[in-house]
């Protein structure tokens, strides 16, 4: 049992402050912080904390990193991906457990607390889990991320994740004009469980790997509630009855304001071979397309570079036979015809350096085909 395997059971107790809190994050999920003293916590440590917003329930289970002193024994505590429980009773929870819970609440007005213990923590969750089945992968996801928090992910699965999160990153940097959004949802990123090996926690490193059906996309490893099932159209063009699925598929949704960008994965079909790319990003109000190949840049020696193969020249041919094909002839008719530039393929290079947990650290460089 690692020595994290615990977690802290947080009542906010003070009505105002309270209905603050609730008002930040009921839809939007933001992060925020409140001042509190734990016991036996390290300064930086991720935990997971239980919130409750009555004496009576466990409201959410989230992400706790312990920041620095802010009052006389007491520091600030910034929480973070939070998944809604539904109002968990905890007369429901103590009757699973045959034990009271309520002792261990840290009440946030008086701040001070110590974690659950170890034995009554797992059972706890199991708890939760029984009563929100539903909820299973989030709060796995959650426990998954504190467990290989600031751990690096390598081998070829995780070079392959790599550039799925370079590509719905940009993506979503696109989307919303800024990376708050990207690093919001890449930093609660995690892996499944099962699918983490060779594990050295002295250089909080390991190996990806065993990613199994249903689990080999980026997507899958985000919070649920961005997530939407694959359509049947989407499923019903790569499978048929008597044939082993090749297609994976998912849609990812996220929103700001009216606007709407829907993420799509679709491996195994035949874009990438068409077109040369791995990210297709279509903006639909201006009918605009982005296409971007991606790279990934390996170390050698003091450097960490790319080099050009005969991969890469097959895919810039095809890009160029595309471009050839659709480019512009007659001159521009309306303001959404303008483009800054009428070749929408770009390359980005990316350093593999593995896939590192509860930190954005990936490179947002792109360069165009033009400047190859």
């Amino acid at each position: 049992m690692p020595a994290n395997n615990t977690g802290l059971l947080i009542h906010f107790d003070e009505d105002r402050r309270r209905d603050l809190i609730q008002e930040r994050i009921e839809g939007s999920y933001e992060p925020f912080t409140d001042a509190l003293s734990v016991h036996d916590w390290e300064l930086g440590q991720l935990n997971i904390a239980l919130l409750g917003f009555s004496d009576s329930t466990i409201d959410y289970i989230s992400l706790a990193k312990k920041g620095k002193r802010i009052v006389t024994s007491k520091n600030r505590i910034e929480f973070s991906g939070m998944v809604n429980l539904g109002a968990i009773s905890v007369g429901v929870i103590e009757s699973r457990l045959n034990e009271r819970i309520q002792r261990y609440f840290v009440k946030a007005s008086q701040g001070t607390g110590g974690v659950i213990p170890a034995a009554t923590w797992v059972a706890l969750i199991a708890a939760i889990k029984a009563e929100r089945p539903a909820l299973v992968e989030d709060i796995d996801r959650l426990l998954s991320l504190r467990r290989y928090s600031g751990f690096r992910l390598n081998g070829e699965a995780a070079d392959i994740l790599l550039q799925e999160r370079e590509a719905l990153g940009i993506s979503l940097d696109i989307f919303s004009g800024s990376n708050q959004l990207r690093d919001r949802v890449l930093s609660e990123w995690a892996p499944y469980e099962g699918s983490v090996a060779d594990v050295n926690e002295v250089e909080s490193t390991a190996k990806l790997t065993n990613l199994g059906a249903g689990r080999s996309s980026f997507l899958k490893g985000i919070p649920q509630r961005y997530l939407q099932e694959e359509s049947a159209i989407q499923h019903d063009l790569f499978n048929w009855p008597g044939m082993t699925p090749l297609h994976e598929a998912g849609v990812s949704v996220f929103e700001q304001g009216s606007r709407r960008l829907e993420v799509h994965y679709a491996n195994r079909n035949a874009l990438e071979h068409t077109l040369g790319v791995d990210l297709i990003y279509y903006n639909e109000p201006f009918e605009l397309f982005v296409l971007v190949q991606y790279k990934l840049m390996r170390e050698e020696g003091n450097l960490v570079l790319y080099r050009p193969d005969a991969q890469l020249a097959s895919e810039l041919a095809r890009m160029d036979d595309f471009y050839d094909s659709i480019r512009r002839t007659a001159a521009i008719q309306s303001h959404e015809e303008y483009r800054l530039n009428e070749d929408g393929f770009m390359l980005k290079l990316v350093p593999s350096k593995g896939l590192n947990l509860h930190r954005e650290n990936s490179s947002r460089a792109c360069t165009s085909r033009a400047s190859t």
